[in-house]
């Protein structure tokens, strides 16, 4: 029998006050460095808000096991919307845009015939009309917006997907219209293998095993990723869908607790200005400070 995964809230309170040093307007001055957050921005200038916001979107729910690293797969997604923009002007555009990129992506090769699947179902269940012709109400509900895809895609609305989609909306929405809109605590992270590896090593979440069998359980178990980031999300005054901006860069930088300086570096690179170093590095420290057990 496998040792059960528990959620250690001492240091879940470590986390959180690492976190709330940092505060929220930090945390958000951070998203603007996210690549994504500068896909939207590049999207943003070629496109209306409706088509971005819906392209955003939609794009979210198939970005899984790609064949490329998530930064070149938005990148060539941007690039593809931007030589095809002069034949968006519709939600059913925006549909057949996304087959077409789907068709000829090289970073997405993986699993196509469910990806098309998602697609379809968005389209067949209204979900890319409703995006389509009324972005500005999701942008101030975003809990109806992870409400009515997860009921398209009939699947969970903890669903990495799902909620990833929801985060790319608003990385769209904000970055279209330059305004900074209220993310609900209820939103839980996106946890996928870099949000799971920094979970592990916070030591947040934990059990006697070794630490790439622990990433891989707590990919599948999402709910407890996500219930530690919510604890943290509540404690800092941070929503635990901005928090996930932060946490996934400095994973994609880091494999273990001995890269402390590594991640310093990287994060303190991206807030200088915003944040002072004795901060970025606390913070670093406790998200890779792992104990057994």
């Amino acid at each position: 029998m496998r040792p059960r995964l528990t959620v250690n809230q001492r240091r879940v309170n470590a986390v959180s006050e690492a976190f709330k040093s940092i505060g929220l307007n930090a945390v958000l001055k951070l998203e603007e460095e996210d690549p994504q957050f500068k896909a939207a921005l590049r999207l943003k200038e070629a496109v209306d808000i409706n088509v971005c916001c819906t392209l955003m979107c939609l794009n979210a729910t198939i970005s899984y096991m790609l064949t490329s690293t998530g930064e070149e797969y938005w990148n060539e997604f941007v690039d593809y919307v931007l030589k095809r923009r002069f034949k968006v002007g519709s939600a059913e555009e925006v549909y057949a845009l996304m087959v077409s990129f789907l068709q000829e992506c090289k970073g997405n090769r993986l699993f196509k015939p469910a990806k098309f699947k998602r697609l379809s179902l968005m389209r067949s269940s209204g979900f890319v009309g409703k995006v389509y012709s009324g972005y500005e109400g999701y942008a101030y509900n975003l809990e109806g917006l992870r409400r009515d895809l997860a009921s398209a895609l009939m699947v969970d609305a903890s669903l990495k997907t799902v909620v990833f989609a929801v985060k790319m909306f608003y990385y769209a929405f904000r970055a279209a219209t330059g305004k900074r809109i209220q993310v609900p605590f209820s939103i839980p992270i996106p946890v996928d293998r870099r949000i799971s590896r920094i979970t592990v090593l916070s030591g947040m979440v934990g059990a006697p095993q070794p630490l790439s069998t622990l990433i891989e359980r707590l990919v599948r178990r999402r709910e407890i990723a996500q219930m530690a980031w919510s604890r943290v999300g509540v404690c800092s005054g941070i929503p635990p869908l901005n928090l996930d901006a932060p946490l996934w860069l400095l994973g994609g930088v880091v494999r273990d607790v001995g890269q402390v300086e590594l991640g310093v570096k990287a994060l303190y690179g991206l807030w200088r200005g915003y944040v002072d170093y004795a901060s970025v590095n606390n913070l670093v420290r406790e998200l890779l400070r792992k104990t057994d057990g």
